[in-house]
């Protein structure tokens, strides 16, 4: 706990805080003139009660103002007030009392930086309570041989006799110890602090009224102790109530009030640690509040008993817990619950079941809801700084994005390797390709009745063209040969689809209309032919919701528009397989998301199964029969979005229940 009584923490200002200490100098020495005196024996007692002025100020505001106080302000030069005849002596007493002020102040400024036992002030105190005494009992005889002093009280000591010193000195050391017991005592009451500009603690508020009954307890037993001493000792009951001289009255007041307050500043001491570690406790605990609903993994802590400890908002909702159970102890209502909505709840309970009976046991696994979410589940047991087993803490984590990330990472990798593949395979097959081509045209060519030049050409070898071709059409050769034309021009196509796919358009980037480049692809799509003929395209209905405050967006629009074509066809197409009952329905979306625009092409047609959706993105994979799809046109959208266009390109499907495609454009 770290001492808050301190010069650098008080709202005065440095002038201030040497008046306050001058001050409170005076007022210690001023106030020795009215110590206590008593007789013991032969012997006379005085309590320097003043002493706790200085003390306060180096409390409050360390050495410095400790010395200040001891010195221009007088605090520690009583001895030539009340003992002058003690001539130089009262030279090394004056030096004793200062250092004793400086020393309090430089212990209270360790306190400052780090408590301890060893610099608490009562135990530091004997420190210098030894030092005192050695200090004292060599100078202080060696003082009085040098009196008189020239200008001095003339009437003073030449010797002291040893055990007068010893007595002297064993006074002294009481008297300051229990000077300093009412100054750090006084000091733990509020109302003292704001005297010297501190900032009270909210730990010390019930220190006044725990010093101030203390000392109330101690006065009223002291009178109690009066009163007996009236009735059974004195025999002087009551008068002797109202007249209190005797040394062992005053004796009995002192040990009275400086044991209460001894005991007042331990029991402040211990109400201080005590709301002190309260309120570290409920800081702590509000931050590991904070921390546990901020967490982004559910979290369950259970106890031996299966008795749920603490869980969190995120694991209610990751299970889909209803309100009415989040106040339920009882784990194993909560796993009931729970397991209706797994893929495999008997795995999962198993594992469970498992970790429950190996309490040491630490796991790391995965498991899937029905609804395709894929969690982590980590599960460690809960462990106390005692080593005392006190339950089981799991945490589950939603990997669903993550692993989505992962497979989209993946196939970015894929896609660039097959598209660096596809791109030097178009290349080597162009050639020949073309040479294979360009053979059937001109052979078509040169077989042509139409051509002069082939009619002179088939006259000079003694016959007619029109016998050729008659000859030729008999035989299929024609046809095989258109067919291989059409086969190459086909494949050229293809290869002309591969060098796009993988080349960076060297189209121009302008600002223009998502929502107008999106109505255009519909339009495209709509209005193709084969498509009304194949799949019936003029009965879909088409929902459009476009967002009209949509900024411009720097992009390639041939690109785009030929992104949304690619996948609003496959939207048509997808109708083909999911019978004709179902009201067929394309919906169109745009909305601003962030720094990004998001495009949603989302059909209620056959849908795909998880592994056809996994390889949607490949090149040349596709569903339709051969020769009805490249299988490029996914591959396409996904090049033309996150390569030229550095967007994302997400698919989600379920099978008969449809498609969605959801596109994100950087603004």
């Amino acid at each position: 706990m770290k001492n808050d009584n301190f010069s650098e923490n008080s709202q005065f200002s440095e002038s201030k805080k040497v008046i306050i200490s001058i001050l409170f100098g005076l007022s210690g020495f001023t106030g020795s003139y009215f110590s206590f005196h008593y007789m013991v024996e032969d012997f006379s007692v005085t309590i320097v009660w003043s002493f706790l002025f200085p003390l306060l100020i180096t409390q409050a505001y360390g050495w410095k103002y400790g010395l200040l106080a001891g010195t221009l302000g007088l605090g520690a030069a009583h001895c030539f007030l009340l003992w002058p005849n003690n001539g130089y002596a009262n030279i090394v007493n004056f030096i004793n009392i200062t250092l004793w002020f400086v020393f309090h102040g430089f212990m209270a400024q360790i306190r400052a930086k780090k408590q301890s036992f060893w610099n608490n002030p009562l135990v530091a105190y004997f420190y210098f309570a030894l030092f005192y005494a050695v200090f004292t009992r060599l100078l202080f005889p060696v003082a009085f041989s040098f009196n008189p002093p020239p200008i001095w009280f003339k009437e003073v000591q030449l010797s002291i006799p040893v055990d007068i010193l010893n007595r002297i000195i064993l006074k002294s050391v009481i008297t300051m110890f229990l000077a300093l017991i009412f100054a750090v005592t006084l000091f733990k009451m509020n109302g003292v602090k704001k005297i010297f500009g501190l900032k009270p603690g909210k730990e010390s508020k019930y220190n006044g009224r725990i010093v101030l009954a203390s000392i109330s307890g101690g006065l009223v037993i002291w009178y109690v102790y009066i009163i007996l001493n009236c009735i059974l000792i004195d025999f002087n009951f009551p008068a002797g109530l109202f007249i209190i001289h005797k040394p062992h009255q005053i004796i009995a007041l002192l040990v009275f009030i400086s044991s209460a307050s001894f005991i007042g500043y331990f029991l402040s001491n211990y109400m201080e640690t005590l709301l002190l570690t309260q309120s570290q406790l409920i800081t702590k605990s509000a931050v590991l509040e904070t921390q546990l609903e901020s967490a982004n993994s559910g979290i369950l802590a259970v106890s031996n008993e299966q008795e749920i400890l603490i869980a969190n908002k995120k694991f209610y909702e990751i299970w889909n817990i209803p309100e009415e159970l989040w106040n339920t102890k009882d784990d194993a209502i909560i796993l009931n619950f729970g397991l209706s909505q797994l893929r495999n709840p008997g795995e999962f309970v198993n594992k469970v079941n498992y970790l429950y009976s190996n309490k040491d046991e630490i796991s790391n696994d995965e498991f899937t809801f029905s609804d395709g979410r894929v969690f982590h589940r980590y599960s460690a047991p809960l462990i106390d700084k005692n080593k005392r087993h006190l339950g089981r803490i799991w945490f589950f984590t939603d990997m669903t994005q993550n692993i989505r990330m992962q497979q989209i990472i993946i196939q970015s990798e894929k896609m660039q390797t097959v598209g660096n593949l596809a791109s030097g395979m178009a290349h080597e097959i162009n050639n020949p390709l073309g040479a294979i081509l360009q053979g059937a045209q001109n052979t078509l060519r040169r077989l042509s009745p139409d051509n002069e030049a082939n009619i002179q050409t088939a006259q000079e070898c003694g016959t007619e063209i029109g016998i050729i071709n008659k000859y030729l059409e008999e035989r299929n050769i024609i046809k095989y040969l258109e067919g291989i034309r059409t086969s190459a021009i086909r494949a050229s196509n293809i290869v002309a689809n591969l060098l796009n796919f993988t080349k960076t358009s060297d189209y121009k980037f302008q600002h223009d209309d998502i929502n107008l480049i999106l109505q255009n692809a519909l339009n495209v799509v709509m209005n193709d032919r084969e498509l009304k003929e194949k799949y019936n395209s003029s009965e879909i209905e088409i929902i459009k919701d476009f967002n009209d405050s949509l900024p411009m967006i720097n992009i390639n629009s041939n690109e785009i528009e030929q992104v949304f074509i690619n996948i609003i066809k496959n939207s048509v197409q997808s109708f083909a397989k999911s019978g004709t009952e179902i009201k067929k329905i394309i919906q169109l979306r745009t909305e601003t998301l962030d720094d990004s625009i998001t495009i949603i092409i989302e059909d209620n047609g056959c849908g795909m199964e998880e592994n056809i959706k996994y390889k949607a993105f490949e090149p040349f994979y596709t569903t339709r029969t051969v020769g009805t799809g490249t299988g490029l046109g996914l591959s396409t959208a996904y090049f033309i979005i996150n390569k030229n266009h550095n967007g994302s390109i997400e698919l989600h499907s379920e099978p008969g229940k449809g498609t969605k495609v959801v596109m994100h454009l950087p603004v």
